[in-house]
C-alpha cells in the first residue's frame, strides 16, 4: 500500500465546510501519481516510452467527509493487472485509521504514439506490488443514461480544464458535474464512467437528470457523442 499524509485545506472545502467531492478525486489521483513517480514509472518515464494510463471508471463510497485542518491519510494499491487493464483501490483514512472514503477504479494502458490500448509492459508489472482488493459491494462500471434529461449551457474546453495528457482531466468532469448538485443533496456514493477525452477548443454539452435519490450528469460533444457520465447518489452518511 502506498500512503501519504495531508491536512484538509480551506481551498479543498465545499460550502458545507467538508472536503469536496472533487477534492476527494484529486487526492486519489495525486496518490496514484505519487506512487508511480516514487517507483520510477511516473510522467517522465511514461512520456519517454510513449505510454500513459487512462482511467475508465471511478466508484466511491463515502462514510464521512473530513473537515478543515483534519489530518488524513490517502492510500492506494493496485489489486489486478491483466492484459491492457489495471484495477486500483483507494481510501482516505482519519488519524485513527478509520476509513472515511473508499474507491475502486479501472485503468487502461495506452500506447500514445498509436493512441490505442496495449498490454502492460513486463517491467511495469514487476514494478507494482499487487494487494488484496477492498471487500465492498460495488455497482457495475457502466452507468445507465436516463431518459428526459435537461440540456444545459455548453462548456468550452479551456486550458484550465486540461492535464498533462492534453485533454480534460478526470477530476474536472466531477468538478463540473457538481454545478448541478443542490447544496443540501448529501452525496454518499459516486460513479464516473469515461468514454471519450474532450480536447481543447471543443464544447461539452451537459445533460442532467435529478431525482430525490440520484443525480446523473452526462457530458456530450456537439455531435452528441458521450464524453463522460457522472452519477451521484444520496444516502445516509455514517
Amino acid at each position: 500500500m502506498y500512503t501519504f499524509q495531508s491536512r484538509v485545506r480551506y481551498s479543498e472545502l465545499s460550502c458545507d465546510e467538508q472536503l469536496s467531492i472533487p477534492g476527494i478525486v484529486n487526492y486519489f489521483q495525486d496518490c496514484s501519481t505519487f506512487q508511480s513517480e516514487d517507483l520510477g514509472r511516473g510522467i517522465d518515464w511514461l512520456n519517454e516510452h510513449n505510454r500513459c494510463w487512462v482511467v475508465n471508471s471511478w466508484q466511491g463510497k463515502i462514510f464521512r467527509r473530513p473537515t478543515l485542518g483534519e489530518t488524513i491519510h490517502i492510500c492506494t494499491w493496485p489489486h489486478d493487472m491483466r492484459g491492457m487493464f489495471g484495477e486500483r483501490n483507494f481510501c482516505i483514512r482519519d488519524a485513527a485509521g478509520q476509513d472515511l472514503v473508499i474507491a475502486e477504479s479501472l485503468w487502461t494502458y495506452m500506447d500514445t504514439s498509436k493512441m490505442r490500448p496495449v498490454k502492460v509492459d513486463k517491467d511495469v508489472l514487476a514494478t507494482y506490488r499487487l494487494e488484496d482488493p477492498i471487500r465492498a459491494e460495488w455497482k457495475g462500471r457502466k452507468i445507465l443514461v436516463p431518459d428526459d434529461m435537461e440540456v444545459m449551457e455548453p462548456i468550452k474546453v479551456g486550458a484550465h480544464l486540461l492535464d498533462t495528457n492534453g485533454h480534460v482531466n478526470n477530476g474536472k468532469y466531477v468538478m463540473l458535474a457538481m454545478e448541478y448538485v443542490p447544496v443540501r443533496f448529501e452525496i454518499s456514493a459516486f460513479r464516473v464512467e469515461y468514454k471519450r477525452s474532450a480536447l481543447p477548443g471543443e464544447k461539452m454539452v451537459p445533460y442532467v437528470k435529478r431525482t430525490q435519490e440520484r443525480i446523473v450528469v452526462v457530458f456530450k460533444d456537439t455531435e452528441e457523442q458521450i464524453d463522460t457520465i457522472v452519477e451521484f447518489e444520496r444516502g445516509t452518511i455514517c
